[in-house]
């Protein structure tokens, strides 16, 4: 009997116990692994991916040497020699810290570009729809090389939904641009 009345005291206890934080919510799982999203890759492009990211990128486009320090943060991606001698390239650049506000982002890559490139321009800006984003701005704009030679340039600033900056950027000659189908490669670009 006096083992039955412990038993029923140390499943009393047990039981006490056992609702004590019951009422408290369950943590939140963590989010698993960001992977690639999926994307439907045009004819005559190739998918390009990071771990958390995905784009189409136009045949005869391949990954060109990065630092060992880019490596971790830039994906480089360039076409045969155009007009001026100046290949087409899609860079992917990923940025692990915390973004910061998006116009700042924005405003900082225009005032990069004003005092880097001769006579940069916007042709357009607008707001972009990419999938998986939070914020993203499409940004084209038209500089002129030292040479000479007109280029045309698709910068796309996005903050994703998970909390990580890319800046994806294209550009090519102007007379090459439309026929290596760069502005229909920078709207193909999304974030997991």
């Amino acid at each position: 009997m006096m083992r039955a009345a412990r038993l029923l005291g140390a499943l009393g206890v047990l039981a006490v116990l056992a609702g004590c934080g019951a009422a408290e919510p369950e943590p939140e799982p963590q989010p698993a692994a960001a992977r690639a999203p999926a994307l439907t890759v045009p004819a005559g492009f190739a998918r390009v991916a990071g771990s958390d990211w995905a784009i189409a990128v136009p045949g005869g486009f391949d990954p060109s040497p990065v630092t060992a320090e880019e490596r971790p943060t830039l994906k480089l991606l360039t076409a045969p020699a155009g007009a001026g001698g100046l290949p087409g390239q899609v860079a992917i650049a990923r940025n692990r810290a915390e973004p910061g506000p998006f116009d700042a982002s924005v405003e900082a890559m225009k005032a990069q570009n004003r005092l880097e490139r001769s006579e940069w321009s916007i042709v357009e800006e607008r707001d972009a729809d990419v999938p998986g984003a939070r914020l993203a701005r499409r940004i084209e704009a038209t500089y002129v090389q030292p040479d000479g030679t007109p280029v045309r340039t698709i910068d796309l600033i996005v903050h994703s939904e998970r909390g990580v900056r890319y800046d994806v950027f294209v550009r090519a000659p102007e007379a090459d641009f439309a026929r290596l189908r760069l502005a229909e490669s920078i709207d193909t670009f999304r974030v997991a």
